[in-house]
């Protein structure tokens, strides 16, 4: 893990070394896919350990470095080693529907680091069941690099907090993510 975070900070650092130009975003849409790891966090880390996820976002930027748009993960755990002998090894899945700001920092070159905020609704479920939807929270960061004028490449931490009963289900993401940018020059 420390080498994958190292890895994601060199690359950042090479990436902004690299800018020679503004990027305007304004009126363009962005269509993304994304995909990478989950680290469940607090309590529920005591049953389960990282898992795989994925999702699509499509954003409108409304100003050159503020977008809105809305996206759709899935994440899945698999049970503690401890707790999968005495079970049926069921996932554990969690589905998000969410609506999310994001703030571009720096719009000068090709490297386009950023932060993001969203209001989710959640579905966390076991494998065979129905979940009930549950509000939660997601704050994060990320970087973009623009391959072209039509194109990103980048990846992301995200932080997420389902309001579950008792405590809430806490999760990191790592994603690595691709953009289309459409529309308005």
């Amino acid at each position: 893990m420390k080498k994958v975070i190292g890895l994601t900070v060199v690359l950042m650092v090479f990436f902004l070394a690299a800018n020679v130009q503004a990027v305007d975003l304004k009126g363009k849409f962005a269509l993304s896919g994304a995909g990478g790891l989950a680290m469940p966090m607090g309590d529920f880390n005591d049953f389960y350990k990282m898992g795989f996820g994925g999702g699509v976002e499509a954003e409108y930027f409304v100003l050159s470095q503020l977008s809105a748009g809305g996206n759709f993960t899935y994440n899945m755990f698999s049970l503690d080693d401890e707790f999968a002998e005495d079970s049926d090894d069921e996932k554990y899945k969690i589905m998000t529907f969410g609506a999310f700001g994001k703030y571009i920092f720096i719009t000068e070159g090709k490297f386009l680091p950023y932060g993001k905020f969203g209001f989710n609704f959640n579905t966390p479920k076991f494998a065979d069941e129905t979940g009930d939807t549950k509000m939660g929270i997601s704050i994060g960061g990320g970087g973009m690099y623009m391959a072209s004028e039509m194109v990103g490449v980048g990846a992301e931490v995200m932080f997420h907090s389902i309001f579950t009963e008792g405590s809430s289900t806490q999760y990191l993401t790592f994603y690595g993510k691709i953009s289309v940018f459409l529309g308005a020059k």
